[in-house]
């Protein structure tokens, strides 16, 4: 099955790639406060936007090989598995081939080392099966939890900036460089 090479798996999580039907996985993810907060910016999309968000999510990682997954425990099937969504992105605003990872974590999984585990899973299959030289992480400044994250699976604080394809958001640049 061809999602099964793209997808990641760490020691208590599988990440897969997100399919056309997986509409309540992000309906879960509005419903938690703190990633309408971060993720959808307050904005609640109604049934009809997801799929058209799902269609663009999995036609961009079938062009690219890489985007949008959904975040599951291993050996807990289904909805009650369900952890949150990671991303691997290009930021070409950024530069060519900047490649951002992201995560997002339903609250009920905060607090086990999941963020830590997945970035970790996420900075892995970047290196090794992208061959990417590095990617980023883009965190608003008052994240504190992503901070704490990152500091964790070794990136360093590069800039700091207003990026206009995020709605003129201000980010903290962090950086991870592949070791040789």
């Amino acid at each position: 099955m061809a999602e099964d090479r793209h997808r990641i798996e760490t020691e208590r999580l599988s990440m897969r790639p997100l399919r056309l039907e997986d509409g309540p996985y992000i309906e879960a993810l509005q419903n938690d406060p703190l990633i309408m907060h971060y993720h959808f910016k307050d904005t609640r999309y109604d049934r009809e936007t997801i799929a058209k968000k799902l269609k663009t999510w999995t036609d961009m990682f079938e062009q690219q090989g890489f985007g949008f997954l959904l975040i599951f425990e291993k050996g807990t099937p289904g909805k009650d598995g369900f952890v949150g969504k990671a991303a691997l992105w290009n930021v070409e605003e950024l530069g060519p081939e900047q490649l951002e990872i992201a995560y997002l974590l339903l609250e009920r999984h905060r607090g086990k080392g999941y963020a830590t585990e997945t970035a970790k899973g996420l900075i892995r299959h970047a290196f090794e099966d992208l061959d990417r030289d590095s990617v980023v992480a883009l965190i608003e400044p008052d994240n504190e939890p992503s901070k704490r994250v990152a500091a964790r699976a070794d990136f360093v604080f590069e800039d700091r900036r207003v990026l206009p394809s995020r709605g003129e958001m201000d980010y903290e640049i962090y950086r991870l460089y592949r070791k040789s």
